[in-house]
């Protein structure tokens, strides 16, 4: 699917998603369920031409049958039913151990890992910019490692506007992905995130109250402080960030004529920090700055402990700071332990095969930010993963070739079509003609939600809320982390975490 504006300009960004259901190349099992029936018959087979026994072959035969059939077989969401009973009992294991609560004090939480803090001032004065280097895969600080860096922009969103100005807002957002998605670009990853908070009840009273006269007659004054009342319980705050990802061999390439020192890697991806912001700038974004430690700790302690600030920097001075209260794993839940009591949060995925089958605009979540009811505290983050032209058109090549052919096997055995596998190949198709337009380039999308609460019951209907809100915005369904929401606090992080192209 494409970020196209209804009626505006051709579209600068592709989607590669929008599939009906995931594309494999071995029909329904993906690579790990192959990988797992492929172990089990070669150990079937061994024991079978060791033993040389015929009910070890009837045996094996139907084993492998009923390990086909479990593999395959979905739960009532659409997921695998296997996978999802084994995070179950692997998360019941875990936590009779009490192995992933975790306490301040020592190590960071094994999901957000080690990571370096890097920081650049051109002016004694001024405040530092912060940049996390993280490790690769390895869990190595090499070439495959990232910079991430976290910038505050104003959001675009706000308020009603033309028809025509949206598509010129949903055009220069594709321009800006194609651009920084080009392979003299080091970006690979952005993330646009919007912090939404219900407004303080009492702040608001009281502002409304300083604009009464003192001889206001009494009835006016009680309806106005109705009105309060009803305007406080609707009305919510707006914070949007940007979070930029960084190979750091693609930073320290932009280092010419050296072996690029410590020094150098900074301001190299400072300097490339500053192309972003400009063309953010450009694409019709004001980014108020780029973050420093005490910032971005403070956007991690909001996110565990909702009644701290995000501008409220006291007692941080480095990032890791950040993480300073004790985290509690539960099944449908993760608890924080804040100060003043606990805070329970949960995180959802838009799953690729829940997404809108038609171009959506740029505001097509604006259900998720902007209507949600009752208010309730929430993280709706977009991430972009940039993927060059040339990457772009290969990996809808082979969606293509995979949904074609399975159309045409089906036509051969004369089955009944449901049109999943159509509305799949139109979306590859649909992504192999944006990738004609100039500038284009790819985009590996995905979104999160994280919703948080000071209790259970107050989580579950804020759970309610955003669903219901999802299928306004044309998502059949979220997919929650059940089992597995203390790891995914991670992606509600400004690390830019948890998609791969």
């Amino acid at each position: 699917m494409s970020t196209a504006s209804s009626g505006g300009p051709g579209a600068t960004v592709s989607l590669l998603g929008g599939e009906t259901r995931r594309r494999n190349l071995f029909g329904s099992f993906s690579g790990g369920q192959v990988a797992v029936l492929t172990g089990a018959s070669v150990l079937w087979l061994v024991v079978l031409l060791v033993s040389q026994s015929f009910p070890v072959l009837v045996v094996g035969v139907l084993a492998l049958l009923g390990l086909s059939w479990l593999l395959r077989r979905q739960d009532s969401s659409g997921d695998s039913w296997g996978r999802t009973r084994g995070e179950g009992l692997w998360f019941w294991m875990r936590r009779r151990r009490e192995l992933d609560v975790w306490s301040p004090g020592g190590d960071l939480p094994s999901a957000v890992g080690s990571f370096r803090e890097l920081t650049y001032a051109d002016d004694p004065d001024a405040p530092p910019v912060a940049i996390i280097h993280q490790r690769d895969r390895a869990q190595r600080f090499g070439p495959q490692s990232t910079l991430v860096a976290v910038l505050e922009i104003v959001g675009g969103g706000d308020g009603l506007r033309e028809v025509t100005e949206v598509n010129r807002r949903g055009s220069r957002f594709g321009q800006l992905l194609g651009t920084l998605a080009s392979p003299e670009s080091p970006v690979e990853q952005i993330d646009i995130e919007t912090r939404v908070l219900p407004a303080d009840p009492s702040a608001y009273a009281d502002e409304m109250a300083a604009m009464l006269a003192p001889g206001c007659p009494p009835a006016l004054r009680a309806s106005m402080e109705q009105l309060a009342a009803h305007g406080a319980a609707q009305t919510e705050t707006y914070r949007t960030f940007a979070t930029v990802r960084m190979p750091l061999a693609a930073v320290q390439a932009r280092v010419v004529g050296r072996v690029a020192s410590a020094e150098d890697t900074v301001v190299a991806a400072v300097d490339a920090l500053r192309v972003v912001v400009d063309r953010l700038e450009r694409s019709g974004h004001v980014v108020r700055g780029v973050l420093g430690p005490r910032r971005i700790a403070a956007m991690v302690r909001h996110l565990h402990v909702p009644s701290f600030g995000l501008d409220d920097l006291d007692g941080l001075e480095r990032i890791r700071d950040g993480w300073a209260f004790p985290v509690v794993p539960m099944r449908d839940a993760v608890r924080v332990d804040g100060p003043d009591g606990p805070w329970f949060h949960a995180v959802a995925s838009v799953p690729r095969d829940s997404w809108p089958m038609d171009v959506v605009g740029m505001r097509w979540m604006q259900n998720l930010v902007t209507d949600v009811n009752p208010a309730t505290i929430r993280t709706v983050k977009a991430q972009h993963r940039l993927v060059p032209k040339r990457l772009a058109r290969g990996k809808a090549t082979i969606g293509l070739t995979l949904d074609t052919a399975a159309i045409r096997s089906r036509e051969k055995k004369q089955a009944v079509s449901t049109g999943e596998d159509e509305a799949s190949a139109t979306a590859a198709q649909r992504v192999m003609n944006d990738l004609l337009g100039a500038g284009t380039a790819g985009d590996h999308a995905a979104v999160r939600i994280i919703v948080s609460a000071p209790d259970l019951a107050a989580l579950r209907i804020a759970r309610s809320a955003v669903s219901a809100a999802a299928e306004d915005s044309g998502i059949t369904r979220l997919r929650w982390y059940e089992n597995r929401h203390h790891q995914a606090l991670v992606l509600g992080a400004p690390l830019a975490r948890g998609i791969q192209a």
